[in-house]
């Protein structure tokens, strides 16, 4: 925990042979009072920081167990359809072409001179998910910036790239990415996801007048190309974006496609 501790000397000048009408010594008075404001705000400020910091730290183990029961539901339904496909195998093995195949409970009766083989939906080692976090602030992302989130809390597959900051999709599908910003008192700031080299949206803050820190999150469910580059970059106007974990980047693959 951060603590600020200011020591302040209070002393009576005439005790001392100070004569008070010395506009000098009220002016070295007055200087001493404002440098003692100053750092009082500093220590508020990095005060009202470490509070920040732990309501972040509680939101991403939310959000963490949140993409841990979504992962684990994709792992069961990847599973069923894994003993699915091995059924339909032996089905179709069995089966000659031109002839109709008997019905399996749970799954589509196979039209005559088919094998019965239902597409692969996910993979076996298919499970892709990751999240990170801009660990410091970025005091000016230029022109088309791309937004390097340094801090990996996750990253099962291993797609995403901390060091350039941009996810490859391992498998063409139906993705969900989430992209999180905030942005300090007096800014204004715009980011925009980019698929495969095109501007999938855009998200942002523009109150430059705020006393406050400003968020805005958005997510969407996008279908990527296998092989195709997915990152998040500043508009052509740039700005300041914060760190400290309240700027993050998510995603993770809902299903193949084809």
């Amino acid at each position: 925990m951060l603590h600020c501790v200011i020591f302040v000397g209070i002393f009576l000048p005439n005790s001392f042979g100070i004569d008070l009408k010395d506009g000098g010594v009220l002016q070295s008075i007055t200087k001493d009072i404002e440098n003692l404001k100053t750092a009082y705000n500093i220590c508020a400020e990095k005060l009202s920081d470490t509070d920040d910091l732990r309501h972040t730290i509680a939101e991403l183990q939310k959000q963490n167990t949140g993409l841990t029961a979504k992962v684990q539901q994709l792992e069961q339904d990847r599973q069923t359809q894994v003993c699915d496909r091995k059924k339909n195998k032996e089905e179709g093995k069995t089966s000659s072409v031109g002839t109709s195949v008997p019905f399996i409970s749970g799954q589509i009766q196979p039209q005559p001179g088919t094998l019965g083989i239902q597409k692969r939906q996910i993979p076996a080692d298919g499970r892709v998910a990751f999240t990170a976090g801009l660990s410091a602030q970025i005091p000016n992302l230029g022109s088309h910036h791309t937004v390097i989130f340094d801090s990996v809390v996750t990253n099962i597959g291993n797609a995403y790239h901390p060091n350039s900051g941009v996810f490859i999709a391992p498998y063409k599908g139906a993705y969900v990415f989430n992209v999180k910003m905030k942005v300090p008192p007096r800014h204004k700031l715009h980011l925009q996801l980019v698929v495969d080299g095109k501007v999938v949206f855009d998200l942002g803050v523009e109150i430059p007048s705020s006393t406050d820190y400003e968020s805005a999150n958005e997510e969407f469910i996008i279908e990527v190309n296998q092989g195709a580059d997915v990152f998040v970059r500043s508009d052509a106007n740039g700005g300041l974006l914060y760190g400290y974990m309240r700027s993050l980047f998510s995603g993770f693959l809902l299903f193949e496609t084809e």
